[in-house]
């Protein structure tokens, strides 16, 4: 009996996520979130959730726009698109190697963690993600335009109402 857990078929899957994940961002519209004749689709559980944006909120649409060539639009969604996106390819990259090399990849993202600078560099980019995320949040709560919080749609709110009501 032949076994499918070969590097080979992990190499597959990882290419075939990756390749969906890019058709996916690029066949997207960031139109359905705009809220458009009264339909807005959300689809951020932890914004559904607490009705607050999440770390995440507007990466979908920024690498959509840097998938299509509006690097600078992408960057404004959310400033960390780009690295998704550099990371997406180069998955794809690595796993395309690996699978026509019989699985000897470009590089072993184990081995890219285990260096000291690119550890340092990760804890940097996740800090920056932290601190710019508390600062969208303290902007939200400290401006006048409450579109962005929406604590009324939120399942917690709504928890929060039916209990208190009983």
């Amino acid at each position: 009996m032949q076994s499918f857990k070969t590097p080979e078929n992990s190499y597959l899957v990882r290419l075939i996520l990756c390749a969906g994940i890019l058709i996916f961002i690029f066949l997207y519209k960031p139109q359905l979130l705009e809220g458009d004749g009264g339909f807005k689709l959300i689809i951020c559980p932890f914004r559904n959730l607490t009705g607050l944006p999440c770390p995440g909120c507007g990466m979908t649409r920024g690498v959509h726009f840097i998938a299509h060539g509006y690097f600078l639009k992408g960057l404004s969604m959310n400033p960390f698109s780009p690295l998704f996106f550099i990371f997406i390819f180069l998955e794809m990259v690595n796993s395309l190697f690996g699978l026509f090399r019989k699985g000897r990849a470009l590089f072993s993202w184990k081995k890219v963690f285990e260096n000291k600078l690119v550890i340092t560099i990760s804890f940097i980019i996740v800090g920056s993600a932290v601190i710019y995320n508390i600062f969208r949040i303290w902007k939200i709560f400290s401006s006048s335009t409450p579109a962005l919080y929406a604590f009324h749609d939120s399942i917690i709110y709504r928890v929060v109402s039916f209990f208190s009501s009983l």
